[in-house]
């Protein structure tokens, strides 16, 4: 027999002496050595050159050479080398790696394995531990029936001999695989589209179906070093073995079940990614799931491999089904590793990624039974119930009669449609029922107001109320644990959660109805401390007997002491999705966040990434529609104008004016009213009192913890992030502009939402400075241990006090301003504070709302009368113009239609949308009846489907004008009511007898003359239509546009625009037969965002819940590596410092990444290019070759130290 021994090599100068000497001291020599380097870097070519056995060619090669690559070209010089083998069955091929060495004996046993069994064409070798060889790795490769590669070795386990009697398996490794020349040529070698895993299964799997047999000889062995593979980046390895596993999959299967397979394969991958949601291991799951689609998008490569297996198989597919590990083995093996490996795992396993657990020291004065204490809660509860007590009374005096209210309306706020079905509409329609009906994409906003009206049980203006009194409470309970982060201390916590509740920029929002303001400071802190725990950047905190903060035992938990959280990501994104929406202002400020973060902490801020999902795929829509607005412009203004909109604050379009930046970072988002506060509060300048008392301590703390020690003062920095931000985004809306408000005035972003990012980030920054200093302190050897003194206790009880004076000083004013009876000049620190009242849930009188609401869907002309000046028109559907009804897309390009300024003796004056005839058509239907000249306005208001008329004011002025309104013909008087003076619009048809009451559709001759009125349901369906004559058309009171369709009888019918003064509305052609008409507004691309939308929402839902799980879904072999490498060197000899210098340490719970080196940098080795040493999915290590192409060093390397440029990945 010939055998010819191909080395392939690639950095293992640690190795290649003990691999050289062992292919060398052959008890039976071989015949002929090729060496193949690939681009080595350290003194590998060297030892090669000196170490190889006479007679021996030594090949270069690429570095981006992959080992099949290798053996290939080595094969190739090889033919050159040897003279005449003789016949092709007695030439032989030995593989070998640069890091295993085989034993003296190890080729002859392979030789006589093969002599005595002529079937046998591949066989193996045992791969035992590089440093001890009782150390089992492998003893054959098995498959299971998922063409999963298996080890079936247990962690650990000896070599006793158990494994000797193996002989057929599925496949074997390539590191010693001795294989036929004349079968490797029949086969073709290693297949290609498998460069780096599931080369050696796939070889011998074609092995089997060429009629051949692959056996492992358990007397050869191999010392396989296994630290290599155990160093080198797991997630790029764990997809290209999936992606070699569903690759198998498919270039194995029948013809007939490959779409079964290709099916099954994606379905498995979308499983496994939603389960890894639950198991808190987002990056596993989306690691399989991006490999199968790699696997299945390469087309022309599968079918090059079915090709390839197709020509030499000679058997029947199911020879190999036998040699399938069953699934109830791979249970237990699973199980049984699961097990060992429980003793190996750190951390608390509820979705940590990865990083390092430092042991925590003692500190000067503390017994080793301190973290035995147990910790002393019950003073944080009463603390934080006193802060919530104390707002919360504030709150029930300014607002206490909203708890009864059944909806509060004011400045920018509106009631909620009290029907949540109305509420759902409105925030998945792409039709805006404003005015006479526009094209808009749902607000961010509405969806949020969906989750509150689900809240409430469809009783979304119940919620909104109890929101008001309940704000101060909210924002100091969500403060109290976003400085939790930071610090343990009950005083800090309860001093921020009262400034963070009392900052001016709240009680502004509230006294102006700004209700996504109010919103954004509740939630931000959930959103920013989300962020924190994210990136594991939360401080762990310990609470000893005595109420002190301890850090005797505190291992790092999920989110804190850096190690990162998928948990808090998923919980930081739904909150931060929910600011946003509130305050759309703030999503450049989250943006650039999280960006500054990737930049700073790399690797750690990759849950934070997460955060950004759930914002951005809310207003991707609303970006998109403005993308394609802005491009249909003419001018650079016309596509800065679309996009300011994406900006602009939800609710009634309300001017303000900006405080100046100084004042901004005290708390004022507003300019301060110092004549009203000079006459609430006379005698002296105590309104800059109070501001500097509530804001300036915050500052000054803020600025000192930037000068704390560097370690320390990183929290600081990161509060300063958002200080900066806030500052930013508040400069921001100074400049922009988003629409005009009813009084004409230019409206921007409101400043609030950032002041409260402003406020936050300072109360953080604040907070981490105190902590900083009072550890500084106790760890001070002339300090450690002792206390502060019976003075420094009172003068830090006095300290705490007059801090938290201001802050409830300035909610008691701002209470006493909405007593009854008490002046609004007490809110001397924000201004206005009576703007908000309670309404009626329905702002239309029973009558009119019961028609737009039933099967009429008419529509209500609102007069809004006010003493000296124009009288406001306003077109409204359903039961009047509610918060989840507002569009910032409409309202931001001043179309409204539900803003027409009309002057007393009824001239109407253009402060709509110009010339749109939609909006004319109801500036002159509203002249008309303002005139009240003798002109019936009936024809106008069938036209836009308008079947009442209120008249909204008080006064005298209001009453003479009702009256007046009374002499219009077409207009049929019903009374005053509640909300109004009401009329009811009876249309010309009614001479004929053919309708009473107007419809929002109605039929239509071919002369435009109405036919009927037709009835109509919220989705669209309009009752029978009878047969007629031809020509007829449906006409709807919406503004036409190419996304209505319409059928009849479920055939499609032409749409087009309706004659005269019904030119602006959607018209359908319908047939003269009739039949079941249904007419809908469908975008085609609502769906597809939804869906969208959906999806991601939903995954960061099942992210987000806290559950706890016992493992996650890394393969338990990467677990157990660290315990197998350590018990291995201990056996060895190896010392404690050896092993942390070269083996990983213990993974934490949750760990996806990368292993940290003892010296605390991080291990790194590149992904092999055969299955010889790499792990399986459930093994120990498969080939040690590169995706490169070549074998890694056995030295861990660190980031810096990377492949040279132009190499390839594999």
């Amino acid at each position: 027999m010939h055998v010819t021994a191909v080395l392939v090599a690639h950095d293992g100068e640690r190795y290649l002496r003990r691999t050289l000497a062992g292919l060398t001291d052959q008890q039976r020599p071989v015949d002929a050595v090729v060496a193949v380097d690939t681009g080595s870097r350290d003194g590998s070519v060297a030892l090669l050159r000196a170490g190889l056995p006479a007679g021996s060619r030594l090949v270069h090669t690429d570095p981006g050479t992959v080992f099949s690559a290798a053996v290939a070209r080595g094969l190739q010089d090889a033919d050159g080398l040897i003279g005449d083998p003789g016949p092709a069955e007695s030439r032989w091929i030995w593989l070998l790696h640069d890091d295993g060495a085989p034993a003296p004996d190890a080729l002859a046993r392979l030789l006589a394995a093969v002599e005595t069994a002529p079937s046998v064409t591949v066989a193996g070798c045992k791969q035992v531990h590089w440093d001890d060889p009782r150390a089992l790795l492998d003893v054959g490769v098995h498959v299971s029936r998922w063409t999963e590669r298996l080890i079936l070795i247990a962690p650990d386990e000896q070599d006793q001999g158990q494994y000797d009697a193996v002989s057929d398996v599925f496949a074997v490794n390539t590191a010693g695989m001795l294989i036929r020349r004349d079968v490797w040529d029949a086969l073709g070698g290693f297949d290609p589209a498998l460069p780096v895993a599931g080369d050696d299964v796939d070889l011998c799997w074609r092995n089997r179906l060429a009629g051949n047999r692959v056996v492992v000889v358990p007397r050869a062995r191999i010392h396989h070093a296994a630290d290599r593979a155990a160093a080198r980046p797991r997630g790029r390895e764990h997809a290209l073995r999936r992606r070699a596993q569903v690759h198998l999959r498919l270039t194995h299967a029948p013809a007939w079940r490959l779409p079964f397979t290709l099916l099954g394969a994606l379905l498995g991958s979308l499983g496994t990614f939603l389960v890894s949601l639950l198991a808190k291991d987002p990056g596993h799951g989306a690691t399989e799931l991006g490999a199968t689609l790699s696997a299945l998008l390469r087309p022309r490569l599968l079918h090059r491999s079915r090709r390839r297996a197709e020509r030499s198989r000679r058997v029947s597919r199911a020879v190999v089904k036998p040699l399938f590990t069953p699934a109830r083995d791979v249970r237990a093996h699973r199980r049984s590793r699961g097990e060992a490996v429980a003793g190996t795992v750190v951390g608390d396993g509820t979705g940590a990624s990865d990083g390092t657990t430092e042991a925590t020291g003692d500190t000067v004065g503390r017994d080793d039974f301190t973290s035995l204490a147990t910790p002393a809660r019950n003073g944080s509860t009463a603390t934080v119930l006193l802060v919530v007590a104390l707002t919360l009374t504030a709150g029930a005096l300014a607002f206490g009669s909203f708890f009864a209210g059944p909806a509060v309306a004011g400045g920018a706020l509106l009631p909620l449609s009290p029907e949540l079905g109305a509420v759902l509409a409105h925030a998945t329609s792409w039709w805006s029922a404003l005015g006479a009906g526009w094209p808009a994409v749902p607000d961010p906003f509405t969806v949020l107001l969906a989750g509150l009206a689900l809240l409430g049980a469809g009783n979304g203006s119940m919620v909104v109320a109890w929101l008001f009194p309940l704000a101060f409470a909210l924002s100091a309970l969500t403060a109290w644990l976003a400085v939790g982060a930071v610090t343990a201390r009950r005083s800090v916590r309860f001093w921020a959660a009262l400034v963070y509740a009392a900052v001016p920029a709240l009680q502004t929002a509230l006294g102006a109805g700004r209700l996504g303001a109010v919103l954004a400071h509740v939630l931000l802190p959930l959103a920013v401390l989300g962020t924190v725990r994210a990136v594991g950047g939360a401080r762990t905190h310990r609470i000893d007997a005595r109420g002190r903060v301890s850090s005797i035992g505190n291992l790092p938990r999920a989110g804190t002491g850096g190690t990162p959280s998928w948990t808090a990501a998923a919980a930081a994104g739904l909150a931060a999705a929910a600011v946003t929406a509130s305050a759309p202002v703030l999503l450049p400020a989250l943006v650039a966040g999280v960006l500054v973060l990737a930049l700073v902490l790399g690797r750690r801020a990759r849950t934070a990434v997460w955060a950004l999902l759930p914002p951005l795929v809310l207003v991707a829509p609303v970006l998109v529609d403005r993308l394609i607005a802005a491009s249909a412009g003419t001018t650079a203004a016309d596509a800065v104008a679309s996009f300011r909109i994406v900006l602009a604050d939800p609710g009634l379009p309300l001017g303000t004016r900006s405080a100046p930046l100084g004042l901004q970072l005290l708390g004022f988002p507003e300019r301060l009213q110092l004549d009203a506060a000079a006459a609430a509060l006379p005698g002296g300048p105590w309104v800059l009192v109070g501001a500097l008392l509530v804001g300036v301590p915050a500052l000054a703390l803020a600025v000192a913890a930037l000068f704390a020690a560097p370690r320390r003062a990183a929290t600081a920095r990161g509060a300063w992030l958002a200080v900066l931000l806030g500052l930013g985004t508040s400069l921001l809306a100074s400049v922009l502009v988003t629409g005009t408000a009813d009084d004409g005035t230019v409206v921007g972003p409101y400043p609030g939402p950032a002041v409260s990012l402003i406020a936050l980030g300072l109360l953080i920054a604040a907070a981490s400075g105190v902590e900083a200093w009072t550890v500084h302190r106790r760890h001070r050897p002339d300090t450690a241990g002792t206390p502060f003194g019976r003075g420094g206790r009172i003068t830090g009880v006095l300290l705490c006090t007059v801090l938290c004076v201001a802050p409830l000083a300035g909610l008691g004013l701002f209470a006493a301003s909405r007593l009854d009876g008490g002046p609004a000049q007490l809110a001397v620190l924000t201004g206005r504070a009576d703007a908000v009242h309670t309404v009626p849930a329905r702002s239309l009188p029973a009558t009119a709302a019961d028609r737009a609401t039933g099967s009429d869907r008419s529509r209500v002309l609102v007069l809004d009368a006010a003493d000296h000046q124009d009288t406001t028109a306003s077109l409204v559907s359903g039961t009047g113009t509610t918060e989840d009804a507002l569009s910032s897309t409409v309202l931001g390009q001043g179309s409204a239609g539900a803003s027409t300024a009309v002057a007393a003796d009824g001239a109407a004056e253009a402060t709509g949308a110009g010339g749109d005839p939609a909006t004319a058509l109801t500036r002159r239907a509203a002249a008309t009846v303002l005139a009240a000249n003798g002109v019936d306005p009936a024809a106008d208001l069938e036209s836009l489907g308008a079947a009442f008329v209120v008249l909204r004011g008080a006064g005298s002025s209001t009453d003479l004008l009702a009256s007046r309104i009374d002499t219009v013909p077409g207009l049929v008087a019903v009374g005053r009511t509640d909300t109004g003076w009401l009329w009811r619009v009876t249309p010309a048809a009614v001479a004929s007898g053919r309708a009473t009451v107007v419809a929002r559709a109605r039929l239509v001759d071919a002369q435009g003359g109405t036919l009927m009125y037709l009835p109509t349901t919220a989705d669209g369906t309009v009752a029978q239509l009878p047969p007629g004559t031809p020509g007829r058309h449906v006409v709807l009171a919406e503004r036409a546009d190419v996304h209505w369709n319409a059928t009849v009888g479920g055939t499609p019918v032409a749409g087009g625009t309706g004659t005269g003064r019904s030119a602006w509305a959607q018209s359908f052609a319908v047939p003269a037969g009739g039949g079941a008409f249904h007419a809908q507004y469908r975008h085609p691309a609502a769906p597809w965002w939804a869906a969208a939308q959906g999806v991601v929402l939903l995954l960061t839902l099942l992210l987000a819940l806290p559950l706890r799980m016992p493992h996650r879904l890394t393969p338990h072999w990467q677990q157990s590596d660290a315990a197998l490498l350590h018990r291995a060197a201990a056996r060895a000899g190896a010392t404690a410092a050896d092993v942390a210098g070269t083996h990983p340490a213990p993974m934490r719970a949750g760990s996806t990444g990368t292993p940290a080196t003892g010296d605390g940098s991080t291990s790194r080795s590149t992904p092999r290019g055969d299955d010889g040493d790499r792990r399986g999915q459930d093994g120990p290590p498969e080939n040690d070759h590169d995706g490169d192409g070549a074998p890694t060093t056995g030295d861990p390397v660190t980031r810096s130290d990377r492949e040279p440029e132009g190499a390839s990945r594999g």
